[in-house]
């Protein structure tokens, strides 16, 4: 197997990963903040901080890693508009990233207070979900343009296509 094909492979798994997690983590929370059981709500958000930093962080680093060592290997430069559009794009997608896990771990401190004290969660946790579902839905469309313009291979900004 070429070193291009085993950098694929990687691409392509850490890929399913960072989709998988990341809808995974919006359903589960979703279902746990539906069942408004404060425990099921404090469970769901300890998962979701495990996948993020067991599977989710790895992902968002091998991810620019091996797509850029396959766009050298296919001899294209980094300002290539296609190669800035994806990199761009996934900028994005970690900021976004960044700012969903401080929710995470805000949400995450309200949940356990309300579990420790037996008490309703607070007015802020459901302020924080609402913020968190909004950067979820972004994240979800950015992730699919990311998707779109990486089998299609057109840059959609920065350029024209090749």
């Amino acid at each position: 197997m070429t070193t291009f094909l085993v950098l694929r492979l990687v691409h392509l798994l850490a890929m399913a990963l960072y989709v998988g997690v990341s809808l995974a983590n919006g359903y589960a929370k979703t279902r746990a903040d539906r069942s408004r059981n404060v425990a099921e709500i404090v469970s769901a958000l300890t998962w979701i901080a495990r996948f993020d930093r067991v599977f989710l962080i790895p992902a968002s680093v091998i991810l620019p890693v091996t797509g850029l060592w396959m766009a050298h290997l296919q001899g294209r430069a980094w300002n290539d508009p296609f190669v800035l559009t994806a990199l761009f794009l996934f900028a994005l997608l970690s900021a976004i990233l960044i700012f969903a896990i401080v929710l995470e771990d805000r949400l995450h401190a309200l949940a356990v207070g309300a579990a420790t004290t037996a008490t309703r969660l607070p007015g802020a946790y459901r302020r924080l979900s609402r913020i968190w579902a909004a950067t979820g839905a972004v994240a979800t469309a950015l992730i699919v343009l990311t998707l779109v313009v990486m089998v299609a291979k057109r840059p959609l900004l920065f350029g024209s296509p090749d």
